[in-house]
């Protein structure tokens, strides 16, 4: 890619990351992160008060492996079918803008709006309960907030990936939320399936009262949520979650493996959406 080439993908980058910093929906969503973290933090259950980060953290996981991906697909789902649809896209690329650098700048201008809104939204509660009298461990905390980012991006990737399939926005909305729900829900009715058909009590597993299978381990993967929600385990080192152990952990699920599977599970559908996209008939 030459110098003209970046330089067009900065300029539009530009446009439109001051176009959605500027939008409503960014201060809305920064506050709910803020909020939520605040709220979860100083009415935990254990008293009120704030917590440490590692509390915190701990009692968000669930609820932000629900939260983040709709936002994710909120943000993105209209990224491209917006634009074909208002006829934007067709005027702006009547002047020297490539495809592929129109794809870039919208894509990069969406992924920083994320970055900033997690990154503010948490980031300032961490700074609030850590000044309110919460144990810190920033180095844990930054870890958490990048592994949240890279979770969001996988969903991200999917909103850019239905909104340029989809030949209207309503279908994208549509197909952006099945995919939230299939990981969201469907996936899990599908393990604990597997686990029936394979003869194992889930619940004796969780309690540790039976050996977690195998291959179920090598499944995880298959789900970025379950991976997001184990990569913080291992950072923070969980292993109790309402009142259940979790099971010994083999070698190869470790930090770096679930980092990585959470950075190809934003890859892959990124990687495709660019190649429907070029070939999509605008």
């Amino acid at each position: 890619m030459n110098f003209m080439e970046m330089h067009t993908i900065f300029a539009l980058y530009k446009k439109e990351y001051r176009d959605y910093i500027r939008n409503k929906w960014f201060i809305t969503l920064t506050l709910i992160f803020l909020i939520l973290a605040m709220v979860t933090s100083y009415f935990g259950a254990s008293g009120v008060g704030f917590r440490g980060l590692k509390e915190t953290v701990t009692a968000m996981l669930s609820l932000n492996s629900f939260l983040i991906p709709i936002v994710a697909i909120m943000i993105g789902h209209g990224a491209i079918i917006n634009e074909r649809e208002k006829g934007s896209i067709q005027i702006l690329l009547s002047y020297p803008v490539t495809r592929i650098e129109f794809f870039a700048a919208k894509y990069l201008a969406m992924t920083t709006l994320l970055f900033t809104t997690i990154f503010i939204g948490f980031g300032s509660a961490g700074i609030v309960i850590t000044l309110g009298g919460g144990s810190s461990n920033w180095i844990y905390f930054l870890h958490f907030l990048l592994s949240t980012f890279l979770m969001g991006m996988v969903f991200l990737a999917f909103s850019f990936l239905v909104s340029s399939m989809a030949e209207r926005k309503s279908i994208a909305m549509g197909g952006g939320i099945f995919i939230w729900f299939f990981f969201s829900m469907i996936i899990g009715l599908i393990f604990l399936g597997l686990f029936a058909l394979a003869g194992v009590d889930y619940g004796e597993v969780i309690k540790g009262e039976a050996e977690f299978p195998e291959w179920m381990w090598k499944v995880l993967f298959i789900s970025p949520l379950d991976t997001y929600q184990t990569n913080i385990a291992l950072i923070y080192n969980i292993k109790n979650f309402f009142g259940y152990e979790m099971p010994f952990i083999p070698h190869y699920i470790n930090m770096w493996s679930t980092s990585l599977a959470l950075i190809l599970w934003a890859t892959l559908p990124s990687f495709l959406s660019i190649k429907i996209f070029l070939k999509k008939d605008l």
